[in-house]
Order: structure tokens, then sequence, then C-alpha cells
């Protein structure tokens, strides 16, 4: 599938739990993937210290299902999301992320 122009998150998160859920109003494409989760840490080795290094896989991101991602990862990070072209017009992603204590 044709995915637009990669898209980041433009606040750097410190949770390793993450809620997303991309929302699709027609109902139509429910439970199809509608694009990608992407990880990203900064390695120091750019100019700029952007985040530059994915971390792991991917992860699908399935519209009309909140989704929950567990990271390992304990660093700062950004996200970034490749979206398929029929979800640009119309599709909203969220993302929360969660800041109360984990044990």
């Amino acid at each position: 599938m044709e995915a637009l122009p990669r898209q980041t998150c433009p606040v750097l998160l410190t949770s390793s739990v993450i809620l997303c859920f991309l929302n699709f109003p027609s109902g139509f494409h429910t439970g199809k993937s509608g694009g990608q989760l992407i990880q990203k840490i900064s390695t120091g080795l750019t100019v700029g210290g952007g985040a530059d290094a994915i971390v792991g896989f991917p992860k699908k991101l399935i519209i009309g299902e909140p989704q929950l991602h567990l990271f390992n990862v304990q660093a700062t990070y950004s996200l970034s999301f490749d979206l398929y072209t029929y979800i640009a017009d119309s599709g909203n992603l969220a993302i929360w992320e969660y800041t109360g204590e984990i044990n």
C-alpha cells in the first residue's frame, strides 16, 4: 500500500506504555491496517541530536481498535507514523502516554 510521507510526533516521550487509536469515521476500514507506528531514539550520531535510530520493528496501526504498546527502551524517544493514503482525508490518530507509576 502507498503511504503518506512519514510524520513524527512533535513531543518526546518517556513512558514505556503508549495507547494508540486510529479512527476512520465511516467505519468501513475497521479492523484493517491503516499504517505503522515507529519508535526512534537518539544515538547522538546525528547533527542536531534528533531521534535517529529505529528501535525494534514497526507496529501495525489497526483502524478502530485501541492498541496498547509496551516499549522496553527506558530512554526519551519519539514516535513516527507511516499512514496509508486512504487515511489522509478522514482518518484521525490519537496517542496517549501513560504518566503514572509502574511497579
